[in-house]
């Protein structure tokens, strides 16, 4: 794994030390999650994102 030069504190206590450039963010600001899909219905779902 790669060496940064400077490191700073997660605020997370399991993640310890993170590269001083990276942004801590909540999963649920970073994305959608859509549970229970399959199938055609994730492709209808994934057109329909893609069109937004």
């Amino acid at each position: 794994m790669r060496k940064y030069d400077h490191y700073k504190n997660s605020g997370v206590e399991w993640l310890g030390e993170i590269p001083e450039h990276w942004e801590v963010k909540k999963m649920k600001f970073i994305g959608n999650i859509y549970a229970g899909i399959n199938g055609k219905k994730e492709m209808i779902l994934a057109k329909n994102i893609l069109m937004e």
